[in-house]
Protein backbone atom coordinates (compact mmCIF):
# COMPACT_ATOMS: atom_id res chain seq x y z
CA UNK A 1 0.00 0.00 0.00
CA UNK A 2 2.85 2.38 0.83
CA UNK A 3 4.37 1.81 -2.62
CA UNK A 4 1.06 2.74 -4.25
CA UNK A 5 0.89 6.00 -2.29
CA UNK A 6 4.51 6.82 -3.09
CA UNK A 7 3.92 6.18 -6.78
CA UNK A 8 0.81 8.35 -6.77
CA UNK A 9 2.78 11.14 -5.07
CA UNK A 10 5.58 10.95 -7.64
CA UNK A 11 3.05 11.01 -10.46
CA UNK A 12 1.33 14.04 -8.90
CA UNK A 13 4.66 15.91 -8.77
CA UNK A 14 5.20 15.24 -12.47
CA UNK A 15 1.63 16.28 -13.32
CA UNK A 16 2.11 19.57 -11.44
CA UNK A 17 5.26 20.16 -13.51
CA UNK A 18 3.33 19.60 -16.74
CA UNK A 19 0.50 21.87 -15.59
CA UNK A 20 2.95 24.63 -14.63
CA UNK A 21 4.77 24.32 -17.95
CA UNK A 22 1.56 24.75 -19.93
CA UNK A 23 -0.55 26.87 -17.56
CA UNK A 24 -3.21 24.18 -17.07
CA UNK A 25 -5.52 23.16 -14.21
CA UNK A 26 -5.53 26.66 -12.74
CA UNK A 27 -1.73 26.88 -12.50
CA UNK A 28 -0.04 29.95 -13.98
CA UNK A 29 2.33 29.21 -16.84
CA UNK A 30 5.77 29.12 -15.20
CA UNK A 31 8.33 27.01 -17.10
CA UNK A 32 11.27 27.54 -14.68
CA UNK A 33 9.14 26.44 -11.71
CA UNK A 34 7.78 23.56 -13.80
CA UNK A 35 11.37 22.50 -14.44
CA UNK A 36 12.10 22.38 -10.71
CA UNK A 37 9.03 20.21 -10.10
CA UNK A 38 10.00 17.84 -12.91
CA UNK A 39 13.56 17.74 -11.57
CA UNK A 40 12.12 16.68 -8.21
CA UNK A 41 10.01 13.96 -9.84
CA UNK A 42 13.01 12.59 -11.74
CA UNK A 43 15.99 13.19 -9.48
CA UNK A 44 14.58 13.35 -5.97
CA UNK A 45 11.69 10.89 -6.25
CA UNK A 46 13.15 8.67 -9.01
CA UNK A 47 9.88 8.50 -10.93
CA UNK A 48 10.70 6.56 -14.14
CA UNK A 49 8.17 8.30 -16.44
CA UNK A 50 9.80 11.65 -15.55
CA UNK A 51 13.38 10.76 -16.54
CA UNK A 52 13.08 11.10 -20.31
CA UNK A 53 10.99 14.25 -20.10
CA UNK A 54 13.50 15.76 -17.66
CA UNK A 55 16.33 15.07 -20.13
CA UNK A 56 14.34 16.77 -22.89
CA UNK A 57 13.56 19.80 -20.75
CA UNK A 58 17.23 20.18 -19.82
CA UNK A 59 18.08 20.31 -23.54
CA UNK A 60 15.31 22.82 -24.33
CA UNK A 61 17.16 26.05 -25.23
CA UNK A 62 14.20 28.36 -24.54
CA UNK A 63 13.63 26.81 -21.13
CA UNK A 64 17.36 27.05 -20.41
CA UNK A 65 17.28 30.80 -21.16
CA UNK A 66 14.35 31.27 -18.79
CA UNK A 67 16.02 29.18 -16.10
CA UNK A 68 19.31 31.08 -16.37
CA UNK A 69 17.48 34.39 -15.82
CA UNK A 70 15.69 32.99 -12.80
CA UNK A 71 18.47 31.04 -11.10
CA UNK A 72 22.04 32.18 -10.36
CA UNK A 73 23.21 28.54 -10.30
CA UNK A 74 22.24 28.04 -13.96
CA UNK A 75 25.08 29.74 -15.77
CA UNK A 76 24.59 30.53 -19.45
CA UNK A 77 28.25 29.66 -20.09
CA UNK A 78 27.85 26.12 -18.70
CA UNK A 79 25.64 24.51 -21.33
CA UNK A 80 28.02 21.53 -21.51
CA UNK A 81 27.28 20.73 -17.87
CA UNK A 82 23.58 20.85 -18.64
CA UNK A 83 24.02 18.36 -21.49
CA UNK A 84 25.87 16.01 -19.14
CA UNK A 85 22.93 16.25 -16.71
CA UNK A 86 20.55 15.48 -19.58
CA UNK A 87 22.67 12.47 -20.58
CA UNK A 88 22.52 11.17 -17.03
CA UNK A 89 18.72 11.47 -17.04
CA UNK A 90 18.58 9.67 -20.41
CA UNK A 91 20.66 6.80 -19.10
CA UNK A 92 18.44 6.62 -16.04
CA UNK A 93 15.38 6.44 -18.29
CA UNK A 94 17.08 3.70 -20.33
CA UNK A 95 17.69 1.78 -17.09
CA UNK A 96 13.89 1.64 -16.89
CA UNK A 97 13.65 0.44 -20.52
CA UNK A 98 12.31 3.70 -21.95
CA UNK A 99 12.58 3.18 -25.72
CA UNK A 100 12.52 6.93 -26.37
CA UNK A 101 15.61 7.34 -24.19
CA UNK A 102 17.40 4.44 -25.86
CA UNK A 103 16.66 5.96 -29.28
CA UNK A 104 17.96 9.34 -28.12
CA UNK A 105 21.11 7.73 -26.70
CA UNK A 106 21.76 6.12 -30.08
CA UNK A 107 21.24 9.49 -31.81
CA UNK A 108 23.76 11.15 -29.49
CA UNK A 109 26.31 8.40 -30.03
CA UNK A 110 26.00 8.71 -33.80
CA UNK A 111 26.28 12.51 -33.65
CA UNK A 112 29.32 12.48 -31.38
CA UNK A 113 32.61 13.90 -32.60
CA UNK A 114 34.40 10.54 -32.35
CA UNK A 115 31.67 8.49 -34.03
CA UNK A 116 34.06 5.81 -35.30
CA UNK A 117 35.37 5.09 -31.81
CA UNK A 118 31.82 4.61 -30.55
CA UNK A 119 31.12 1.53 -32.70
CA UNK A 120 30.91 -0.77 -29.66
CA UNK A 121 28.31 1.43 -28.00
CA UNK A 122 26.35 1.96 -31.20
CA UNK A 123 26.13 -1.80 -31.78
CA UNK A 124 25.03 -2.36 -28.16
CA UNK A 125 22.24 0.24 -28.30
CA UNK A 126 21.05 -0.96 -31.73
CA UNK A 127 20.79 -4.50 -30.36
CA UNK A 128 19.03 -3.30 -27.25
CA UNK A 129 16.45 -1.38 -29.30
CA UNK A 130 15.90 -4.42 -31.48
CA UNK A 131 15.39 -6.61 -28.39
CA UNK A 132 12.79 -4.17 -27.10
CA UNK A 133 10.80 -4.53 -30.31
CA UNK A 134 11.88 -1.37 -32.10
CA UNK A 135 12.26 -1.52 -35.87
CA UNK A 136 16.00 -1.18 -36.38
CA UNK A 137 17.16 -1.09 -40.01
CA UNK A 138 18.83 -4.45 -40.65
CA UNK A 139 21.59 -2.89 -42.71
CA UNK A 140 22.45 -0.53 -39.84
CA UNK A 141 22.75 -3.42 -37.40
CA UNK A 142 24.78 -5.49 -39.88
CA UNK A 143 27.12 -2.59 -40.61
CA UNK A 144 27.66 -1.89 -36.91
CA UNK A 145 28.35 -5.58 -36.22
CA UNK A 146 30.83 -5.86 -39.11
CA UNK A 147 33.01 -3.13 -37.59
CA UNK A 148 33.70 -5.22 -34.48
CA UNK A 149 35.98 -8.19 -33.78
CA UNK A 150 34.11 -11.46 -33.09
CA UNK A 151 35.01 -11.58 -29.38
CA UNK A 152 33.71 -8.03 -28.90
CA UNK A 153 30.49 -8.89 -30.75
CA UNK A 154 29.94 -11.84 -28.43
CA UNK A 155 30.56 -9.77 -25.31
CA UNK A 156 28.15 -7.05 -26.44
CA UNK A 157 25.46 -9.53 -27.50
CA UNK A 158 25.44 -11.24 -24.11
CA UNK A 159 25.96 -8.22 -21.85
CA UNK A 160 22.34 -7.81 -20.73
CA UNK A 161 21.73 -11.53 -20.27
CA UNK A 162 25.04 -12.53 -18.72
CA UNK A 163 24.35 -10.92 -15.33
CA UNK A 164 22.93 -13.24 -12.72
CA UNK A 165 19.72 -12.10 -10.99
CA UNK A 166 21.55 -11.99 -7.65
CA UNK A 167 24.13 -9.55 -8.97
CA UNK A 168 23.55 -5.86 -8.39
CA UNK A 169 22.13 -4.02 -11.35
CA UNK A 170 24.97 -2.78 -13.50
CA UNK A 171 24.85 -0.17 -16.21
CA UNK A 172 26.33 -1.40 -19.48
CA UNK A 173 29.87 -0.25 -20.18
CA UNK A 174 28.70 1.60 -23.28
CA UNK A 175 27.20 4.67 -21.68
CA UNK A 176 29.67 7.49 -22.17
CA UNK A 177 27.65 9.98 -24.16
CA UNK A 178 28.90 13.14 -25.86
CA UNK A 179 27.86 16.43 -24.25
CA UNK A 180 26.11 17.78 -27.34
CA UNK A 181 22.59 19.12 -27.98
Amino acid sequence: MADLHQDQGRKAVMEIALDLRNGLEGFPENPPLAFRWLQAASSDFDYPPAHFLYAQWIRDDDLFSLRSKDNPFVRPDNRQGEYLMANSALLHAADHHDIRAETEILRLLKAGPDYERRSWAIYYWLLRLERHGTDVPANELTTAKAKLPKDVQSMIETWDTSLLPAQPRQRPPFTRLPAIP
